[in-house]
């Protein structure tokens, strides 16, 4: 049996929010996760839920990454501070995967019909991360869609080292076909390895819609143009974001891909941001990112266009 950190098993329902059509099924108790997020015609991320987040947290709809995305450790030591790094999911990787807020209790602050802002507090990270912070997600339906504020604020004394992510599970189909713009790839270290910047080598990221890989996908993409397009039988979804980097995670043979919109590369929170890596926090210091998803019933944006017709 795979060992997984398991979270603290709540009796209580999802939090729902919805306008025009949308709903979402929300859980701050368990890592803040998303449950669902549907529409008339049906999810627009696979579902999830309560249950199955509460035994794995990677059976959420979604997730947020903070304050890093990706493996980090198993030594760390930034801004004076050192420590060693504790394995999040054991059976994945040895080093701690994602941070601290997808495995942390989220307390509701606010909710109304549409709307529901939730908090962490992180004081002594279990992961061993050595600096304190807070982190926001507030999720909307509006305009037709599901939109994610995520924020990350550093409440210690120092500069911290800080990066923030969202991690949302499509469903994937044989007829699904990925959409985006973007410059070169980067291949992530995998347990203390070295990372690879290359240029694109397959039709991913030059803008027309295209299959993923038969094989398992890991990268991240730089220059993110701030918009995808999930294509297949059922129509289109469209996510946009503030992000400057897209992460795609498509395992082979699952019924399910990663598009994830991320401040930093994985494997370089550390390295100066204008290399991707992640920008230091001044104590009392923030950053956000943000991320849209709705079903789309128009045509490829013009942006996509010409690389649509050369393909």
């Amino acid at each position: 049996m795979r060992s997984r950190r398991r979270l603290p098993l709540t009796t209580s329902p999802a939090l729902k929010i919805s306008s025009g059509g949308v709903t979402a099924a929300l859980m701050p108790s368990l890592g803040g996760a998303v449950i669902s997020v549907s529409d008339d015609h049906g999810p627009l991320l696979r579902p999830g839920t309560a249950l199955a987040v509460a035994e794995d947290p990677r059976a959420s709809a979604c997730f947020p990454c903070v304050p890093w995305f990706g493996r980090l450790g198993p030594t760390f030591e930034a801004f004076g501070r050192k420590a060693m790094l504790c394995a999040t999911l054991s059976d994945s990787s040895p080093l701690a995967l994602h941070g601290d807020g997808w495995i942390a209790r989220w307390e509701v602050l606010a909710r109304t019909d549409d709307r529901l802002l939730c908090q962490c507090s992180v004081s002594r990270s279990p992961s061993g991360y050595p600096f304190a912070y807070s982190a926001e997600q507030d999720f909307r339906v509006i305009d037709g869609g599901f939109r994610v504020s995520l924020t990350l604020r550093n409440e210690d004394a120092v500069s911290m080292s800080a990066g923030l992510g969202l991690h949302p599970y499509f469903r994937r189909t044989p007829s699904s076909q990925v959409a985006f713009l973007a410059t070169k790839t980067w291949a992530p270290p995998m347990d203390g390895g070295r990372g690879r910047l290359s240029e694109l080598s397959s039709s991913l990221g030059a803008g027309a819609p295209a299959f993923l890989p038969d094989r398992t996908l890991d990268h991240s993409f730089t220059n993110f143009g701030g918009e995808a397009l999930i294509v297949d039988a059922r129509g289109i979804v469209r996510l946009a974001s503030d992000a400057p980097f897209l992460h795609i995670y498509a395992p082979a043979g699952e019924n399910y891909f990663c598009l994830e919109p991320i401040s930093h590369l994985p494997g370089l929170l550390l390295a100066n941001e204008a290399e991707g890596g992640g920008r230091p926090l001044a104590p009392g210091e923030s950053k956000s990112l943000t991320f849209f998803l709705h079903r789309s019933y128009c045509a490829l944006p013009k942006s996509m266009e010409g690389a649509s017709a050369a393909s």
